[in-house]
């Protein structure tokens, strides 16, 4: 039997993995060997705390757990909308000690890129972390160690078919640098001459870096194929900007929002607040930086133009600017919004221009969130020396579950009503249950009929909800949970007995008038009653307020349904007079009140307000004798509780 020494088993042993290196230095191609380029589909942001160290070889990091803290609520008050701007900065918690992170490789000569260390969190602007959408367009530059150029390749996140290049030598280990702008447009060519030190401008977009080193293969029986995954960074600070329109119970415009017509809703920050640069590609670092001298607007496409929470009442982007050093801010960071609130009537959007200026911290590695939301305040209406001035929500509430709307939005929300009588007819104007099926008014899928009849003490309307609550509906509309929303209220009786004063006040003078459209096929007709609360040219969002005249839902104990609309008092032509009721509901201790608005163009006044209470047996006076049933549905207006500090 032959016997081998452990010396003469070590030599075999090499001979047979890399023939006896034979075809080091060769061409990989030359044996059918390949190099490789993926891509990973999470991304991370650059990490802050390892400075001009970006893989951390240096030291060893410590391990963080990153999330958005909020750090300040601005609020501003304008005649008719409140502003409120809520920001958020990624707080990081350091805790347990990690290893130092630098090039890992894997089954020889399997490479990936460094491995980065646990604090390169993905920057998050959505839920779940930002993933590199297929499509987007990224490229990578290889070098020898000496850092001479070597080869280019173009590819594409998604792709069956990454990029590959066979322009190596076998056994060599390479340097790789790779980088994107996130975005689907072919990269802009390299000059030949710049290759071997490349430099690239970069302005307003989500830059992506990643590098690392990898060792060709040998022997093309055994490892074929070496293959590099890439891990991107993202490189700017990035401040993530939104506007909220649930406030106004509106949806947001992302047509338009996306489009490049001259006139479109808008975020866009101001000139001279954020930076440009230029990046040089082998240091991984920004050599120099500029003010951007022209206004910015937020980067948003198709894929991001809605904040994910919120899909179809935001505006939504993002903003990058070069990263500064540890706690450097932005201290004028300016910019102006205009969202496009579209209602649910056909008629011009409500469009607002606000400018805000904040404080931004663009460390390296930093994400800021702004997110603005206007509140509706409604239309002030004069009050009592009682009272004081008080302000009526623009519209009734109605609950709604059929446009798209998210529990996050809220279902309950504002019937826009226009003092237009050619305004669409809300299903909400129907009688509910029992009717044949009218067509869908502007903006609905669905009639949902009784979704604006609110029987006494029931936070939710007919035949949607079912609930024992007493909570007050007026507390249903989002987005709700904080001080600057939770503030509509079911009138008082005393704010009843207000508005039914200054109503009366003028119920004979030009400042209240009335529209009145005829029964058609299974529109019963509309009455719409307008006030202004000036004289002479009436905005419509601030001086001008209306009801309209839908009646009453008559409980009917036993029968089927329970409920049919009290025919007497939704609009009707009798004796050639228009005439109709409207009844809104009023919060009250025990038992139940309302607010009673009549129209009768045959009459004198022809409008006349009056506050109906349980608890008054009084036929005169400012309340009087409740006429309905604890369980019959009437409509609710809300009104604004501002606080008293």
């Amino acid at each position: 039997m032959k016997v081998y020494t452990l010396k003469t088993l070590c030599f075999l042993a090499v001979c047979g993995l890399f023939s006896c290196q034979k075809d080091v230095n060769e061409p990989i191609g030359a044996d059918g060997l390949k190099v490789s380029f993926d891509v990973d589909t999470d991304t991370y942001i650059d990490n802050p705390e390892n400075g001009d160290d970006p893989l951390g070889k240096k030291s060893s990091i410590q391990k963080s757990n990153i999330s958005y803290n909020l750090v300040d609520v601005q609020q501003y008050k304008d005649d008719d909308v409140e502003f409120a701007v809520w920001k958020e900065e990624l707080g990081v918690n350091l805790n347990e000690k990690i290893k130092t992170s630098g090039k890992t490789q894997q089954n020889g000569n399997i490479a990936v890129a460094p491995e980065y260390p646990d604090n390169y969190f993905p920057a998050a602007p959505i839920p779940g972390g930002r993933q590199l959408t297929n499509g987007v367009k990224f490229r990578v530059m290889i070098y020898d160690q000496n850092n001479n150029f070597i080869d280019e390749l173009d590819g594409t996140a998604g792709s069956i078919a990454p990029p590959t290049t066979t322009k190596l030598k076998q056994g060599t280990t390479y340097k790789w640098f790779s980088y994107s702008y996130y975005s689907s447009l072919p990269l802009a060519p390299i000059p030949t001459a710049n290759k071997n030190n490349p430099s690239l401008n970069v302005m307003n977009e989500d830059f992506l870096y990643a590098f690392g080193t990898f060792t060709t293969g040998v022997d093309a029986g055994n490892i074929p194929e070496t293959k590099v995954k890439i891990t991107f960074k993202h490189m700017m600070a990035m401040v993530e900007m939104s506007v909220l329109t649930g406030g106004f119970a509106a949806k947001a415009d992302l047509a338009k929002f996306l489009s490049q017509d001259a006139s479109r809703p808008y975020i866009r920050v101001h000139a001279n607040v954020i930076e440009q640069g230029v990046f040089n590609l082998l240091s991984g670092t920004f050599t120099s930086k500029s003010k951007v001298t022209t206004p910015v607007y937020v980067n948003a496409l198709s894929n991001y133009a809605y904040a994910v929470n919120y899909p179809v009442t935001s505006y939504h982007g993002f903003i990058f600017t070069v990263p500064g050093g540890n706690n450097e801010y932005i201290n004028d960071f300016t910019y102006t919004v205009e969202p496009w609130l579209i209602l649910d009537r056909p008629a011009a959007p409500r469009i607002y221009n606000k400018t805000f200026t904040d404080k931004i911290r663009i460390d390296k590695g930093m994400s800021s969130r702004l997110r603005v939301v206007p509140f509706d305040l409604g239309i002030k209406v004069p009050g009592t020396s009682n009272t004081g001035d008080v302000n009526w929500s623009r519209g009734d509430l109605y609950y709604d579950k059929s446009q798209g709307f998210t529990n996050l939005d809220g279902f309950t929300r504002w019937q826009h009503r226009n003092h237009e009588g050619t305004s669409i007819t809300y299903a909400s104007s129907l009688k509910p249950y029992g009717v044949t099926t009218p067509t869908p008014s502007y903006g609905q899928q669905v009639n949902n009929f009784g979704s604006t009849y609110y029987p006494f003490n029931a936070p939710y309307p007919l035949a949607t909800e079912t609930t024992t609550t007493t909570q007050d509906p007026c507390n249903g509309l989002q987005p709700n949970g904080s001080v600057l929303n939770d503030r509509w209220r079911t009138p008082t009786i005393a704010q009843g007995v207000a508005f039914a004063t200054y109503f009366n006040q003028y119920a004979n003078t030009g400042r209240i008038s009335h529209t009145f459209v005829s029964a058609s096929g299974t529109d019963p007709g509309k009455l719409i009653v307008v006030v202004n609360i000036k004289d002479g040219t009436a905005d419509d969002w601030t001086d001008r307020i209306s009801f309209e005249m839908k009646g009453y839902a008559k409980y009917t104990s036993g029968a089927t349904p329970e409920y049919v609309m009290e025919p007497t008092s939704i609009p009707q032509v009798n004796a050639n007079r228009q005439i109709g009721e409207g009844y809104y509901r009023l919060a009250v201790a025990n038992g139940y009140a309302y607010l009673k608005i009549t129209a009768n163009s045959g009459s004198s006044p022809k409008f006349k307000a009056q506050v109906y209470s349980s608890n008054s047996t009084a036929t005169t006076g400012d309340i009087i004798k409740a006429t309905l049933n604890v369980k019959d549905a009437i409509n609710v207006r809300c009104v604004r509780n501002f606080p008293t500090t």
